[in-house]
């Protein structure tokens, strides 16, 4: 009797165990958010295919090829968005270069994505063309990443004009401590990227993976912690976290301010950053168009904080001198959508209509020019060929990855006037102003 007691235990306890573990995968299907926050690697995947990132040698991570969620979609190369399609004499080809505001996730279709909106503005304003916008943007890219992601994936396109949009993401990775640990590649920040399908085999079972991430023993295999690396010293998330429970400052933020912090890490990375990668664009023969960070800070978000958005103001109103001293072209966005919080998700990400908003005011800036279609976009590789990884420029001798340049200086010396910011100008902008570009007077 004992055996077969035992046994009847055993099958009870399998079903038991069958039983919740079925239990628990039903409760993966109450709703896309909670599948999306508890669902298994493996289950992600078979649901929604090739993943949204995946690794680069040289990058860390790129956005994958032919993701597909929804309306959402990337196309073969990687970009969000339609294939991009071959030259012909006819083309103008515009690269778009940021992070998820570039990349545009506060809309879920890509048709929603601003430079979607560009082309097709565009593309009616100058119907001799055969326009095509490439989205460059990388959800979490700072100024480094896209210096690199130019240099490894967009450059090969060659396109005549190139966008730089970027601002929060280098702010947040100013909140490193200590300051020693702030270096122009954020290596204090990112310091690698995990491969998300490697995990414990127990966490395949929902049935202990789903109280194990409710009660913060693992992280979800959905979250940005499966798939990078922070640094010890990156203070950004425990920022959050402390304003997500009201206990802010507490901790690091008692005994460093957040006014501290910023000032000993100021913003010259960002600009030496957007500096090299000016410089690489121009080397190509390429334009380029630099546009200030818009935003509409919402209470208990990191920016509502008035250190950070102070320090977002300050990082845009040096672009001025940085564009003029480059001899590029500087559209200030910042100065007309800051603050209207009908255009965002979260205060940061456009909606579908701050994005038709945006490409509708880099249009008119762009209406005053006479593309050369089809000129040096014809040096570019053919959409269909197989490109693989190829660095078209090493910087040389710097350490960080940032490459020199004899403007280099530039950059050192609107660093030596953080200290002394002028305040932000008041009032409201005028819009129609706004939207034509400011020009150097070199090259009015």
């Amino acid at each position: 009797m004992s055996g077969r007691g035992g046994l009847f235990t055993l099958a009870a306890a399998v079903l038991v165990a069958v039983s919740l573990e079925l239990l628990a995968n039903a409760v993966l299907r109450t709703s896309d958010r909670v599948f999306d926050f508890y669902a298994s690697y493996a289950q992600l995947r078979a649901r929604y295919g090739p993943p949204m990132t995946l690794p680069h040698p040289e990058i860390g991570y790129v956005t994958g090829p032919g993701f597909e969620r929804g309306a959402n979609r990337h196309n073969r190369a990687g970009f969000r968005g339609n294939e991009i399609r071959d030259v012909s004499p006819r083309t103008w080809r515009v690269a778009t270069l940021g992070g998820s505001t570039t990349y545009s996730g506060g809309v879920d279709d890509h048709r929603d994505a601003y430079p979607h909106l560009l082309e097709q503005t565009l593309q009616a304003h100058f119907p001799e063309c055969d326009v095509q916008v490439i989205n460059g943007g990388v959800p979490g890219y700072t100024t480094h990443h896209s210096l690199l992601n130019w240099r490894h994936r967009v450059s090969k396109f060659a396109p005549q004009l190139v966008i730089v949009y970027h601002g929060v993401n280098d702010l947040s990775a100013r909140l490193v401590w200590p300051a020693p640990n702030h270096h122009a590649d954020y290596r204090g920040v990112f310091v690698s990227y995990r491969n998300p399908a490697i995990y414990a085999y127990w966490e395949n079972l929902a049935v202990l993976r789903i109280p194990a991430i409710r009660l913060g023993l693992i992280t979800s295999h959905n979250s940005a912690e499966r798939h990078y690396e922070f640094g010890s010293s990156f203070v950004r998330l425990e920022l959050h976290q402390q304003l997500v429970e009201g206990r802010y400052p507490d901790g690091l933020f008692r005994t460093v301010p957040l006014a501290r912090m910023l000032r000993e890490n100021d913003g010259s990375h960002f600009l030496s950053n957007i500096e090299a990668l000016v410089v690489d664009v121009q080397r190509t023969g390429s334009e380029v168009l630099l546009v200030s960070f818009a935003a509409a800070p919402r209470p208990g978000t990191v920016l509502a904080l008035p250190e950070l958005r102070e320090a977002l103001n300050v990082q845009n109103r040096h672009l001025r001198p940085l564009a003029d001293a480059l001899n590029v072209d500087l559209l200030d966005l910042a100065s007309t959508l800051s603050g209207d919080d009908s255009l965002f998700v979260d205060g940061v990400h456009f909606n579908a209509a701050g994005n038709a908003r945006r490409a509708d005011l880099i249009s008119q800036a762009l209406h005053a020019r006479a593309p050369d279609c089809g000129q040096s976009a014809l040096n570019a590789e053919p959409a269909s060929a197989d490109r693989g990884q190829r660095n078209t420029r090493q910087s040389s001798g710097n350490p960080e990855g940032v490459a020199a340049s004899p403007g280099r200086r530039i950059a050192h010396r609107i660093r030596s006037r953080y200290a002394n910011t002028p305040p932000a100008s008041s009032g409201s902008a005028n819009i129609r102003k706004l939207a034509v570009i400011e020009k150097p007077p070199a090259i009015r």
